[in-house]
């Protein structure tokens, strides 16, 4: 009898610890639930907070880049003057590339930076990362020389912002830290893989600098930020994006003697049929806007600065709707001069009117401020397209997610543009997407 009172007793007592251990199971999953929750929630708040403060300096940052340019770009201005423009301008790109930057870096933490790999013409992205860090090569007294391989595929599937990005970065942190000498391009095929290298004659790195240089926030020499300004988020988010296409990128390098960037991406099984058998990159190459001139062409570029192509929107009629009275000036004066007559409303209401009763000649286009008080830009999108549905409306707003851009296209517009506006974007989008009337 005894036995089974034992027995019993042990029973109740491993049952009772059962019970406690399936509760404390229970709680911490309910604990960890609620701090993944919370994590969630956290990182929502992150994102919106930056999609809000990328808007909010973007704004005021678009009215002075655009006074910049209006003023840089207008012949009557003295060359002194033009430098002083020059350098407003150099320095608010940098303040915009940081945003950038940080931008970018909170999306890819968060999984949200998506790639759009579609058939891109390589060697016109090639040229376009190396014309622009040219003018600062040449600035620098520095030659910057593109060679590409004659076996390399004319056209490879790849996100063509992307790869910009990646060569912009490498390049023009080549540039930065080469105080004389050249930075080399070279482009070629290994087996599978196009392989792209980036080596310059600059400053090198030592191995305990190498070991860090791809981490957030961090630069190979602390004192660098100092000296050449930046985040030091470049590089991260080059190896991100790159680790993302499925590649790789290492470097080598020796204090003094330069540094060399390796990037190898997998080339789509549709772009090998043209390659030749593999060989030793750069062999056979062709040089592709090769510069040579080692001493710098400032004189030349303040020159002809004033005197760029204007009239490209000679006769257009743009209807602009815009809030911010600066951005209005910046808007319309870079609309006259390309030749093109805006008319400028403070509201979406004001937008819907006019557009109600256009007399011919018609509205070639509508440029559209997405934050607006009363209605928004989406939903003046919506009404005008419901009254000229072959109107095209172009959006303009200050925050850069793809996202954002979804939601225009999703409300009737034809594309957007981001602030602070680019001269020469906005001619460009208005050329492809205005109607003729």
């Amino acid at each position: 009898m005894a036995f089974w009172l034992v027995l019993a007793g042990a029973l109740c007592l491993l049952l009772v610890q059962q019970y406690r251990s399936g509760r404390g199971q229970l709680r911490a999953l309910r604990l960890l639930q609620e701090a993944k929750e919370q994590a969630v929630r956290a990182n929502d708040s992150k994102s919106l907070f930056l999609a809000n403060i990328s808007h909010e300096i973007r704004t005021p940052l678009n009215g002075v880049l655009g006074f910049a340019q209006i003023g840089y770009r207008d012949p009557s201005v003295a060359p002194e003057a033009r430098q002083k423009f020059a350098r407003i301008l150099e320095s608010g790109k940098l303040l915009q590339g940081i945003l950038n930057d940080v931008l970018d870096m909170s999306k890819i933490e968060a999984g949200k930076l998506l790639l759009d790999p579609t058939p891109t013409m390589l060697r016109p992205a090639l040229e376009r990362a190396v014309d622009l860090v040219r003018g600062f090569a040449r600035d620098k007294g520095i030659a910057l020389c593109l060679m590409v391989d004659r076996r390399v595929p004319e056209v490879i599937v790849v996100d063509p912002l992307r790869l910009g990005q990646i060569l912009l970065n490498l390049l023009s942190n080549a540039v930065k830290f080469t105080a004389s000498g050249q930075v080399d391009v070279t482009v070629g095929v290994s087996g599978d893989k196009l392989v792209i290298n980036v080596r310059d004659s600059g400053l090198g790195m030592s191995e305990e600098q190498i070991s860090r240089l791809f981490m957030a926030f961090e630069q190979a020499d602390r004192s660098t930020t100092r000296r050449y300004g930046g985040t030091g988020l470049g590089l991260a988010i080059t190896k991100r994006l790159v680790e993302m296409m499925n590649g790789s990128i290492v470097v080598t390098s020796h204090l003094g003697a330069g540094s060399t960037f390796s990037i190898r991406l997998p080339l789509a099984r549709s772009t090998l049929t043209s390659v030749e058998p593999e060989g030793p990159v750069g062999t056979d190459a062709e040089p592709v806007g090769a510069d040579t001139m080692l001493q710098p062409q400032r004189g030349e570029r303040e020159e002809t600065a004033g005197r760029l192509p204007h009239s490209r929107l000679d006769g257009m009629r743009v209807l602009v709707a815009e809030d911010n009275p600066v951005n209005q000036i910046v808007i319309e004066s870079m609309l006259s001069m390309e030749g093109a007559s805006a008319e400028v409303v403070a509201d979406g209401y004001e937008a819907i009117d006019r557009v109600a009763a256009q007399l011919d000649p018609k509205y070639n286009a509508v440029l559209l401020d997405v934050m607006m008080p009363g209605i928004d830009g989406y939903e003046t999108a919506r009404r005008i397209h419901s009254l000229d549905a072959e109107l095209p409306i172009i959006g303009q707003t200050g925050h850069a997610l793809a996202e954002d851009r979804t939601h225009c296209i999703e409300a009737g517009m034809v594309e957007r543009v981001t602030k602070p506006l680019d001269a020469d974007e906005l001619v460009s989008v208005l050329l492809k997407h205005s109607r003729q009337v």
